[in-house]
């Protein structure tokens, strides 16, 4: 069931001309941010999953789905990265981050203080514990959503252009 796998907020970069993985960012509330150490431009070297082998699994060559598949698993479990710096102060520099969780990260709502603020059609959402998907808290009189009459409290916001938006 691919909806119980996710990654640990690793954002990469597999490069044509000699298969390395660049990182090109971590994801605020992600285990790969947290760790603290992983800057732009790093090279991961390999990735351990103490579930699925006993040693870092190279990442060099693998291509970019390659890597993915090392990366992905299921929600909760560990692994664990070797990665080299390209940071000036440290440039080379071998270093791994442990026991990073595979978790989904869930972005942080932007708060309004008025509806003046807001752009877009005007719908104020709100997550709830009994659904995985946002509901409409409000509508922003003189938007769009307000002026279709079609969209009312408590509606859930399934997709916007296509995309799901599943919590």
């Amino acid at each position: 069931d691919k909806s119980s796998l996710c990654g640990i907020g690793l954002v990469i970069d597999v490069l044509e001309q000699g298969g390395v993985c660049k990182v090109l960012s971590t994801v605020p509330g992600g285990s790969a941010f947290a760790c603290g150490q992983i800057k732009p431009g790093d090279l991961l070297l390999g990735v351990l999953d103490p579930v699925r082998d006993t040693d870092f699994v190279p990442t060099q060559g693998l291509g970019f789905e390659g890597v993915k598949d090392l990366i992905v698993g299921p929600v909760g479990s560990l692994l664990s990265l070797r990665l080299q710096s390209s940071q000036k102060e440290t440039e080379g520099t071998i270093f791994s981050c442990e026991n990073l969780v595979r978790a989904p990260i869930l972005p942080k709502a932007k708060q309004f203080k008025s509806s003046e603020l807001m752009d877009g059609v005007g719908i104020v959402l709100e997550m709830s514990s009994s659904s995985e998907y946002p509901s409409v808290k409000d509508l922003v009189p003189g938007k769009s959503a307000f002026a279709s009459n079609r969209i009312a409290h408590g509606d859930l916001l399934i997709k916007v252009n296509s995309e799901s938006v599943r919590g």
